[in-house]
């Protein structure tokens, strides 16, 4: 979370840079692509840090977090707040929740939906 421009911008009191968003694509890939070979490869406290329950949780509203996290900070909420280290925090906990609404009503059901399976052809040809 740090990563993101807007997030280190509140965190350490800066400006917001909005060039980072649109130029920054490949860095921010490549730092990502390396954590998760950490994680995967590296030391056990990384993939203790990981597999804990509150970063398992963050893990599984992510997408979710990322549709919202414009929302979320372009709202008067975010606003009210303004650019102390509180703010951070406490718009960072306002896009959990958002995101954490947004998995259990919309992605959670979808996700459990399954077709039919389909019959297999030898029962097919016998029906027609």
């Amino acid at each position: 979370m740090a990563t993101t421009p807007g997030v280190w911008a509140a965190i350490t009191g800066g400006a917001l840079d909005n060039k980072l968003n649109h130029h920054w694509f490949l860095f921010f890939g490549l730092v990502w692509s390396s954590l998760l070979l950490a994680v995967l490869h590296g030391p056990g406290w990384l993939s203790g840090l990981f597999s804990w329950a509150p970063m398992r949780l963050v893990g599984a509203v992510s997408f979710s977090a990322y549709l919202w996290h414009m929302p979320v900070l372009a709202s008067p909420l975010a606003r009210w707040f303004g650019t102390s280290v509180f703010s951070a925090w406490a718009v960072l906990a306002a896009l959990m929740l958002v995101a954490m609404a947004s998995f259990l009503v919309f992605e959670r059901p979808w996700r459990e939906l399954r077709l039919p399976a389909a019959a297999p052809a030898a029962a097919r040809r016998q029906v027609g």
